[in-house]
């Protein structure tokens, strides 16, 4: 549509945030190596998101979700939810979807949105490496889940495990995670065996930064110990 950039100069124009200074809407990308929680803050994030609670230490805008758990069963996925929920009551409803591919992901949400008009979801995908390593095309993806995010108003957050992209997807990978496309790029890194970790965020907003923060084994949700971030000059995501 066009428009003329004098009303666009007159307009009050603010971020928009997930997660506030740490996750923006629009198209983000969390990396890491396997088995180290990446999965669990997912799922912290879509149930804070889906209900309106805290993530983080922060508290969120409730939001429509749906999220692509590509890596659990229904069993698998209710335990995870039951403990991350505990004593909690769910107020909102939100879908998840146990398998998909690039040549169905775009049509399930579409259908989804025609239910949600006017409103700013957030969809999650656990894990890109199993949407995109199937046997269907998969090389306008990243163009496409840009498209998507900016004609629907949603934010899309992919998951990938760093370090396994040996193998024929791995240009795509890359040129996903190298992309101008990606608004924000997070990398999860902590030592087997402990709890604490450093969350790495390099966003075209904020700049580079890390986070430290903790898995609460008790609650099973993450936890930020610092309350105000590190500046980095020098962070390489990917």
């Amino acid at each position: 549509m066009t428009q003329n950039v004098s009303d666009l100069m007159r307009k009050c124009v603010k971020k928009q945030w997930i997660i506030r200074d740490i996750l923006p809407e629009g198209l983000s990308v969390l990396s890491g190596k396997p088995f180290i929680g990446k999965s669990w803050l997912a799922l912290n994030i879509v149930v804070a998101v889906s209900n309106g609670w805290t993530v983080l230490n922060r508290k969120v805008e409730r939001k429509p979700v749906y999220y692509f758990s590509l890596l659990n069963d229904e069993r698998r996925l209710q335990s995870r939810l039951k403990k991350i929920i505990g004593n909690r009551t769910l107020e909102y409803d939100f879908i998840y979807n146990l398998s998909a591919d690039t040549s169905s992901f775009f049509q399930i949400l579409d259908v989804w949105m025609r239910n949600i008009k006017g409103e700013r979801p957030l969809i999650v995908v656990d894990t890109l490496d199993i949407l995109l390593c199937g046997k269907t095309k998969k090389v306008d993806f990243p163009l496409r889940a840009l498209d998507f995010s900016l004609e629907h108003n949603a934010s899309i957050l992919l998951l990938t495990n760093k370090y396994l992209h040996k193998n024929d997807c791995s240009k795509l990978f890359s040129n996903i995670m190298d992309s101008a496309i990606i608004d924000t790029s997070l990398m999860l890194e902590r030592k087997r065996l402990t709890t604490n970790a450093d969350l790495l965020i390099n966003n075209r907003y904020l700049g580079k930064l890390v986070y430290k923060v903790r898995f609460n084994e008790t609650t099973f949700l993450w936890d930020l110990i610092t309350k105000t971030p590190e500046k980095i000059k020098e962070l390489q995501l990917v």
